[in-house]
């Protein structure tokens, strides 16, 4: 499975026959906390709901704490919203 953003790749499905999923998380990003830095929590919240089989998205979000505290609600946030649009994204 390949997870990308439209606004960023488009993806060349010519060298692999993996499942491609667009995330459109810069927009997310923009349109939730006006700023596209949130785009990778927001990718980082659809990975921890794809491996959560192997890491909890609590132990995810503790690490996300503890190495950007000063963001801390807006990256809660971010994750969640990336897990929640997984959902809609894999369905």
């Amino acid at each position: 499975m390949i997870l990308f953003d439209p606004a960023y790749v488009k993806p060349d499905r010519s060298w692999s026959a993996a499942r491609h999923e667009a995330l459109p998380a810069k927009d997310l990003a923009l349109e939730n906390f006006g700023r596209e830095i949130f785009a990778n929590i927001i990718f980082l919240g659809a990975l921890a709901r794809r491996l959560r089989l192997f890491i909890s998205a609590g132990d995810f979000l503790r690490a996300l704490t503890e190495r950007t505290p000063k963001f801390s609600a807006e990256n809660r946030r971010a994750f969640e919203l990336g897990c929640a649009r997984h959902n809609e994204v894999a369905a």
